[in-house]
């Protein structure tokens, strides 16, 4: 599976002699080596069932195909990569968008609808982004893609069912990057400004990621990590932010998730930080669709706001 893979492909090899790589030698960013630097951004270094988790992923989207037909590749922009998967919902719900991870160069929409099933039977319209990868598109282009799909659901929410005041955009990993890049950085942000996000195990400091493994295929430039670290163009454009984390992370996935929130809270009135127990960066987005867990909790309270009225009502665990 992509992860697992991207992570074992880029471990640092062995000399005839025995001694590693001297590239991965020197202390690259903040006293760590190349080679501890992408240990720390390899999540599935300490999710021993990632190649499971990303299974469930794909087979949880296929069942939610299959069970409610969607509305598959609709245009939100130009790019052929520019297309959204729509789960409609019933009238006035809310709409659930989901903007999947993979170090911006794995994964895609395809398996961004494990949600949508829960999602729906909930009483919400539920959409799986697509948005394209590196190496073929650049930073700049993904961020500008779910810049125009956040509009886009705003301008056309109704039409599928939905309450364009209720948008609550979802993201875990790189897409929680590219949601906060995409209601931060002011030269792309999204003229909508989104009722909710939740954003997942994220990075929101660009900097180590350009010396580590990660930045092969991604190709970020001083100037990209400038420009598109959502913690330097703060404030974020979303009225209710949840930033939530599994426990078992890596300490860089810890530290992001900390000085994230940190800042966010110094100039965002309503922000909930969560370090969700025994899950790991791949399981803990599976809470969402657990109104039991304490990250289904504060996502229904996301959801929910101010709208006392309607919403998630009458929702019950194990829906995906």
């Amino acid at each position: 599976f992509p992860y697992t893979t991207l992570f074992r492909s880029r471990l640092p090899t062995k000399t005839a002699k025995g001694t590693a790589l001297r590239m991965r030698d020197y202390q690259c960013w903040q006293g760590m080596t190349r080679t501890e630097l992408d240990l720390e951004y390899s999540p599935s270094s300490i999710a021993p069932d990632a190649p499971a988790m990303r299974q469930q992923y794909a087979l949880r989207s296929l069942y939610a195909r299959w069970r409610l037909c969607p509305l598959v590749d609709l245009r939100y922009g130009e790019h052929p990569c520019e297309a959204l998967d729509m789960f409609p919902g019933q009238g006035k719900s809310p709409l659930v968008a989901f903007v999947h991870g993979g170090h911006w160069q794995e994964s895609g929409k395809g398996e961004g609808a494990f949600l949508a099933n829960y999602m729906v039977s909930s009483g919400c319209a539920f959409a799986a982004i697509g948005y394209g990868l590196a190496p073929a598109r650049t930073l700049p282009q993904m961020v500008s893609s779910v810049a125009r799909a956040i509009d886009w659901l705003a301008e056309n929410a109704r039409a599928y069912g939905a309450d364009p005041q209720r948008l609550i955009m979802v993201g875990s990993s790189a897409g929680a990057h590219l949601i906060s890049a995409a209601l931060c950085v002011t030269t792309y942000r999204a003229r909508t400004r989104p009722h909710g996000a939740v954003l997942l195990s994220g990075v929101y400091d660009l900097a180590p990621l350009r010396v580590c493994y990660v930045n092969d295929r991604v190709g970020m430039d001083a100037q990209m990590v400038e420009l598109f670290s959502p913690i330097r163009h703060l404030p974020i454009m979303v009225d209710n932010v949840l930033i939530a984390r599994g426990e078992q992370e890596t300490s860089e996935y810890g530290r992001q998730h900390r000085d994230f929130v940190t800042a966010v809270r110094d100039c965002t009135a309503d922000v909930t930080s969560l370090i969700v127990p025994n899950r790991d960066h791949f399981s803990v987005v599976f809470d969402l669709a657990n109104p039991r867990s304490d990250l289904g909790r504060e996502f229904l309270r996301v959801v929910e706001g101010g709208n006392s009225g309607g919403g998630m009502g009458g929702v019950s665990s194990g829906g995906v």
